[in-house]
């Protein structure tokens, strides 16, 4: 009979159980065992580094934007500018996005002062991550790096299992798969070498007997 698989989904990992066995099976290997690891492993690593990389672009934008001033007549100053602190969750702040002179580009409320903007525009180069040895950009751009390093040996991993199957599929093809047509050619040559053989067994017998009728 057959045993029924369970796929659960518990605090973000994915584990199979058979039948009313609650513990995981131990899946490593083959197309489940890949997408284990990716959904389980590496999507979650994946994940945290964008995580990681929102949660540094919004502190230090919003600590530089916080120090600003913005237009109008009472020119405002502590806004932030990014809301969340997640790259999923992060965002621009409801009330910048609702009054752009709240956005702030000066850095003493005087008008023509743009040095807020300035830092703004250079915030992705600031040593903020990794001790303070990366910035946003090198962060951003190392993550990138990776993963297209991980894409490109996942793709060739995969391309040479598909030459090794074939190969072992082509061996198992050459001892298993049994042409009937070329076995019926091997079986008639046989034969035929057979009576072949059969017949010069024949004449070497006759001419044996004539001899010794001869003598």
């Amino acid at each position: 009979g057959s045993i029924p698989l369970k796929v659960t989904n518990a605090s973000g990992q994915i584990s199979i159980t058979a039948g009313t066995s609650s513990t995981p099976l131990g899946i490593n290997a083959g197309e489940l065992g890949s997408i284990l690891d990716a959904y389980n492993t590496k999507l979650p690593g994946y994940l945290s580094s964008l995580d990681t990389l929102a949660g540094a672009l919004v502190s230090t934008v919003n600590t530089i934007h916080a120090g600003g001033y913005g237009l109008g007549a009472a020119p405002s100053t502590g806004v932030a500018f990014f809301t969340g602190t997640t790259a999923a969750s992060i965002g621009v702040n409801a009330a910048v996005a609702n009054n752009p002179s709240l956005v702030a580009a000066s850095s003493d409320g005087s008008p023509g002062d743009n040095k807020i903007a300035l830092a703004l525009a250079d915030a992705g180069q600031n040593l903020v991550l990794q001790s303070n040895t990366a910035s946003v950009a090198d962060y951003y751009n190392g993550f990138v790096g990776n993963l297209g390093t991980a894409i490109k040996t996942a793709q060739n991993s995969a391309t040479s299992q598909g030459l090794i199957l074939a190969q072992l599929q082509n061996q198992r093809s050459s001892v298993s798969g049994v042409s009937i047509d070329e076995e019926m050619v091997k079986m008639i040559q046989y034969q035929r070498a057979y009576q072949a053989s059969a017949r010069v067994v024949t004449s070497a017998d006759e001419l044996m007997r004539t001899i010794l009728q001869m003598v």
